[in-house]
């Protein structure tokens, strides 16, 4: 009898084995063809990307409506940020999100420092909800507080801008990010910009 029941057992469980097998298989092979439909222009060089076709999940609806209503979006982003850390910011960019859209902005005086807020969007209606305005927890206030170690610190930081400057002149391979691509998608916190700006934009932060 026992002999019996591990025929049987081994009946039943061994077509579940080989379907899991192939399932996997399956999952492989899908995977595969995915990565073979990627384009091949997906990459820019360092030196001429600006931000552009930057994109986040679900957001192509979104942002057409942003780009509808920007000046509603950046008068939104603006008061946001003047009433919650009393600092006036210039909006670069605007990038549609699942919810609303996420804009890219930058400080405008002594304090300066790159982050971006989140303007949730009614996509049914095609409105702004300017009053609902949020960032990510401790974003902003990170970025602040970068600013403040450079304002406290000019002297150093413009010593250590300048012995990067004299590196890039004696290595001029070294590349780094282009100011458009840190105003429009990926300025956080304070960034310094050594060298000429027309020439090459090299960049750090803390």
């Amino acid at each position: 009898m026992k002999i019996k029941w591990s025929a049987i057992t081994v009946s039943l469980c061994l077509p579940l084995l080989l379907g899991g097998c192939f399932g996997t298989n399956q999952e492989k092979q899908s995977v595969s063809k995915d990565e073979d439909a990627r384009p091949e222009d997906q990459y820019e060089s360092v030196l001429t990307y600006t931000g552009e076709g930057y994109n986040l999940p679900g957001g192509e609806k979104n942002e057409e409506i942003a780009n509808e209503h920007k000046g509603e979006v950046v008068q939104a982003v603006k008061d946001f940020v003047k009433k919650e850390y009393s600092t006036d910011v210039e909006v670069h960019n605007m990038v549609g999100n699942q919810d609303g859209v996420t804009a890219f902005f930058e400080s405008v005086g002594s304090l300066h420092f790159y982050s971006s807020a989140i303007v949730p969007i009614d996509t049914k209606n095609n409105k702004i909800l300017k009053k609902n305005v949020w960032t990510l927890e401790g974003e902003v206030e990170r970025s602040i507080k970068s600013a403040l170690y450079a304002y406290m610190w000019e002297d150093d930081f413009k010593a250590l801008d300048d012995q990067i400057t004299e590196i890039l002149d004696d290595h001029p391979s070294i590349t780094g990010r282009t100011l458009a691509s840190l105003q429009n998608v990926g300025g956080s916190g304070y960034m310094f910009r050594t060298g000429l700006i027309n020439r090459r934009s090299h960049s750090t932060f803390i």
